[in-house]
């Protein structure tokens, strides 16, 4: 890991209240490298947020993407984490509801 990548991904985490999701999204991606029980739950909420913004209604194949990591990166998680359960059912629910909406199946 980039040690440059991964610093700028933290200051601007610091202040991620500001930072548009899009932006929140490829800090949590650098950061789930280094610190992946820390950041993992964190990217997979923040891609099944940015699946939903309206900008990308016309892009369903970014959609789908956008949910497949959301579940590669929850389903990463350790067994024993706690957080693995919730961020998976949430991502793998999204994704669901993404396939029905475009009346797709798994």
């Amino acid at each position: 890991m980039d040690r440059d990548l991964e610093l700028r991904a933290r200051v601007l985490v610091f202040d991620a209240h500001r930072l548009s999701l899009p932006q929140r999204v490829w800090a949590y991606r650098v950061l789930a490298e280094v610190s992946p029980a820390a950041y993992r739950p964190k990217l997979a909420r923040a891609l099944v947020r940015l699946s939903a913004d309206g900008a990308l209604l016309e892009l369903p194949a970014v959609r789908l993407a956008l949910l497949a990591e959301a579940v590669a990166a929850a389903g990463g998680l350790a067994e024993s984490d706690p957080m693995r359960g919730p961020a998976l059912a949430r991502a793998l629910a999204a994704r669901r509801a993404e396939l029905d909406r475009q009346g797709l199946t798994d």
